[in-house]
């Protein structure tokens, strides 16, 4: 949950400077500096601290202003400039007997364009993560997580003891997308900067932290590289997310099934198989195995039993493994007219009793299955990391899928029985 802070009341002109934030010392090396305007000329001052929001320059024989009087101010900050007109000197003290004058930057009413596209809210126990490089200070590095996300840009939530940055400024960074959907590199530019306080659930205790927001924009799109990883992890995470609307929005997803829209519930950790709005199907999924996913409590609407329905529950719950960098997908205590299903896609029997696996490993290059049902379930599931170039199957697997191809070519397959079709899904294949 995000809440707006409230503002503090009483603050003293000191305190006003850079609050919410503290300013930040300046260092000599750092890549940061600072013109006054007072009447005609540009005039370089000596900055003594920064933050978002506020300056503290060093007052000297030609600077040496009056409270409350107008100035116009420019930042240099790792080579990008912002400029500032009508400011007004928020404050004249001394710091180490050094007289300094603070001048608030941060104007709460300016007006901000708004997005052309919707922003989705990312699953809060599912933040995708992501670390930027800091362009004021060599070496220096601040993580963020990513609240929300759009086709135009992100969200992000950094915290307030990072505060070398501006509106404008434009940042290279790298976001890590859960269950290793995608490790997108990303160029961003600041749009705004706001501040808010964060509940997050540790266990049975709720902690609230004080944190910065940034609305930032992309100025590079990839469509395979950066907008398809992205919507992938919104159709799996974000709540009312659906390829339509996410298509609808640039993203550009296709669908592995053709009939049916998957959804995954991260709080309730269940994967749902709707048609036209309606639940169809669910299992329930755990993600804490180390060696693999595992799924259980199948439920099949009796109408659908017939259909391919199992087989699609089954081929996304294999590529999800897959991309989490797993190997093993358990079927756990599955029922007995589900048994004869799940080994047609590959399953054995496990070491405990009544369970199932499947080596999601061996059964994507066709190992332990027959053609018939490689193609049906996994030939896209290949076809989708060969397209990200995250898998290079050797020459004889390449020799056994070449052969499943062909032979799946020349059989007339029957199409299951079912009437509808549409193009829904939440794996994508490129």
């Amino acid at each position: 949950m995000v809440k707006k802070i409230v503002p503090l009341t009483t603050l003293t002109p000191q305190e006003l400077i850079h609050h919410p934030f503290y300013g930040e010392r300046i260092k000599r090396r750092d890549d940061i500096s600072v013109s006054i305007k007072t009447t005609s000329k540009w005039m370089p001052v000596e900055l003594w601290r920064y933050s978002p929001f506020g300056i503290e320059v060093v007052s000297n024989v030609n600077f040496n202003p009056k409270q409350g009087e107008n100035i116009s101010v420019k930042i240099n900050l790792a080579g990008y400039e912002t400029k500032f007109d009508n400011l007004t000197i928020t404050s004249l003290h001394k710091e180490d007997d050094v007289g300094l004058v603070g001048i608030r930057t941060h104007i709460q009413d300016k007006e901000v364009k708004q997005p052309t596209h919707k922003w989705w809210a990312c699953a809060e126990e599912f933040l995708p993560k992501g670390v930027v490089q800091n362009p004021v200070r060599e070496r220096e590095y601040f993580g963020f997580k990513v609240k929300d996300i759009s086709i135009d840009g992100l969200k992000l939530i950094i915290s307030m003891r990072d505060r070398l940055f501006c509106v404008g400024q434009k940042l290279e960074a790298r976001i890590t997308l859960p269950y290793n959907i995608g490790f997108p590199s990303v160029r961003l530019q600041i749009e705004r900067i706001s501040f808010a306080t964060i509940e997050e659930k540790k266990g049975d205790y709720t902690t609230n932290e004080d944190c910065t927001i940034l609305d930032t924009r992309f100025t590079k799109k990839d469509p395979m590289f950066l907008l398809k990883p992205l919507g992938e992890y919104l159709l799996n995470f974000s709540e009312g997310a659906t390829l339509e609307k996410l298509n609808n929005d640039g993203f550009g997803l296709k669908p592995l099934s053709k009939w049916l829209d998957f959804e995954f519930d991260p709080q309730a950790k269940k994967l749902t198989a709707k048609v036209d709005g309606k639940v169809v199907g669910s299992v329930d999924v755990c993600l804490e195995k180390r060696d693999g996913l595992a799924f259980s409590n199948m439920y099949i609407d009796d109408d659908l039993e017939k259909t391919d329905i199992v087989y699609q529950f089954v081929a996304h719950l294999v590529l999800l493994t897959l991309k989490a960098e797993r190997r093993y997908l358990h079927i756990l205590s599955p029922w007995s007219k589900f048994i004869d299903t799940f080994e047609k896609c590959g399953a054995k029997k496990a070491e405990r009793k009544n369970d199932l696996l499947i080596d999601a490993n061996s059964v994507i290059f066709g190992k332990g299955i027959t053609p018939k049902y490689w193609d049906l379930l996994y030939s896209n599931a290949l076809s989708y990391f060969e397209a990200l170039a995250e898998t290079y199957p050797r020459p004889s697997e390449r020799f056994k899928m070449e052969f499943y191809e062909v032979i799946n070519s020349l059989r007339i397959k029957k199409q299951p029985p079912i009437v509808i079709k549409r193009q829904l899904q939440p794996l994508v294949k490129q």
